[in-house]
């Protein structure tokens, strides 16, 4: 059997010497993706291995790296050699598999597949430190391996952190590459990269020089919440059976659905833990909020959840009722003046402390919460852009005003801060007149 192999110079080393992990990462246009996809297909021929391929979400087939492989199998000839199935992808010859997994939605499954010789995580900068956590020991075949692609996004990012920015775990392969470092950079995507550079030089520097993304510029929380990492307001935080659990939802009916689970001790709100999903019924959500040992005091969602959707009989109220095992199902009126509710948010914040690892998504999502920014103005408009960290924010936005009442929210804002007393007048918080 003969099948042309095409690596860039600058990857070689990445899958030459013996490795637990074998990361590549950097900007679009570099061939990470296609030099993983077609070793990967050597490795599967070479003798029966379990290769699962894997990402933070993966709500169907089509989210997966399945195509992307389809296609090499194919460009390289090999197609007789395999049996190129709608959900999976086996060896003919000595019963090699590829798998496709979500990370966050099949935690049980993953938990329990057997016998995984090599895992691959695509945009593996979106990993979480749990999901890490979960699928590090279920790869535990003799000589496995994990393997990672991705393009940095945020010095926070979980994988980031703990192979690039610190000193990486042993047996370690580690790639940094670009698009000037790929021999096949096609003419059509080089068009792309300079429109991009020209129009728009930062985000350039992010999707094909594989630079993190500025931090603060533009966003809500971030300095407030590297604030707080400082005050070690983020760390582990047990559940405390005594205090009852709400939670708050920001129901996303096209996009993501986020939850917070927060208890209330003293004059602090501890933020225990966080739920981020897309694409699911409403069955799914209360699943995963029945499944947290959690004794529940109520369940708290936007207004807009007590009113009926087209060809539905009962409002979304009613149907989380018949799912959700206890603790009230109730509905809060959102205001209707976002940015007075952001700057309230900015000093409930301080009053809060967070479990960093079961709420790293949450926390990532109110870190990036950002403002629009308007091209033609070269500004950033007095409104917030609606992404994928959307959904996170607005429902802690949603707890924070719907439940401190005016004396809870001085009190905490000025118990844990004094940036009210010190500051009166600063723009970035405003005065005490301003939250109400």
């Amino acid at each position: 059997m003969r099948a042309q192999i095409d690596i860039a110079k600058k990857l070689k080393p990445l899958f030459v010497e013996p490795a637990r992990y074998r990361i590549a990462y950097g900007g679009r246009g570099s061939s990470k993706s296609w030099a993983i996809a077609q070793m990967l297909i050597v490795r599967a021929l070479e003798r029966k291995r379990r290769i699962l391929c894997c990402r933070e979400y993966q709500v169907s087939i089509k989210d997966s790296s399945h195509k992307l492989l389809t296609d090499t199998i194919i460009r390289m000839g090999l197609e007789s050699h395999f049996d190129l199935l709608e959900t999976t992808i086996r060896c003919k010859s000595n019963g090699s598999d590829f798998i496709f997994k979500g990370l966050k939605k099949n935690a049980s499954e993953i938990k329990s597949t057997e016998g995984i010789d090599i895992a691959w995580i695509e945009e593996a900068n979106k990993t979480s430190k749990s999901s890490w956590n979960l699928l590090t020991p279920t790869v535990r075949a003799p000589q496995s391996e994990i393997w990672c692609s991705y393009n940095p996004e945020d010095e926070e990012d979980h994988l980031h952190q703990l192979f690039v920015l610190n000193q990486p775990p042993p047996r370690s392969a580690v790639v940094e590459i670009n698009y000037h470092e790929n021999p096949w950079f096609p003419a059509e995507l080089d068009e792309e990269r300079l429109e991009m550079q020209r129009v728009d030089p930062e985000e350039y520097d992010h999707v094909w020089e594989g630079k993190v993304r500025r931090a603060l510029e533009g966003t809500y929380y971030a300095g407030i919440l590297a604030d707080m990492r400082e005050a070690n307001k983020m760390t582990s935080v047990p559940y405390d059976p005594t205090s009852p659990v709400s939670t708050w939802w920001d129901i996303g009916y096209s996009d993501d659905t986020a939850i917070w689970f927060v208890q209330r001790v003293g004059y602090e709100w501890r933020v225990i833990d966080y739920y981020q999903a897309k694409g699911e019924e409403l069955a799914h959500y209360a699943k995963a909020v029945n499944e947290k040992p959690y004794t529940y005091k109520e369940h708290n969602l936007p207004h807009d959840a007590k009113q009926k959707r087209i060809g539905m009989s009962q409002t979304v109220i009613e149907q989380l009722e018949g799912l959700i095992n206890h603790g009230e199902v109730v509905g809060h009126q959102v205001t209707r003046d976002v940015n007075a509710d952001i700057q309230a948010v900015r000093a409930f914040l301080r009053g809060c402390v967070f479990d960093d690892e079961k709420c790293e998504q949450g926390l990532k999502a109110l870190r990036k919460y950002r403002r629009k920014f308007n091209d033609t103005r070269n500004r950033f408009d007095d409104k917030p852009l609606h992404d994928e960290y959307s959904n996170g924010a607005d429902a802690f936005r949603y707890f924070a005003i719907g439940c401190a009442d005016e004396k809870t929210m001085v009190n905490t804002a000025i118990h844990n801060t004094n940036i009210i007393q010190q500051q009166p007048q600063q723009e970035d918080y405003g005065t005490i007149s301003d939250y109400f």
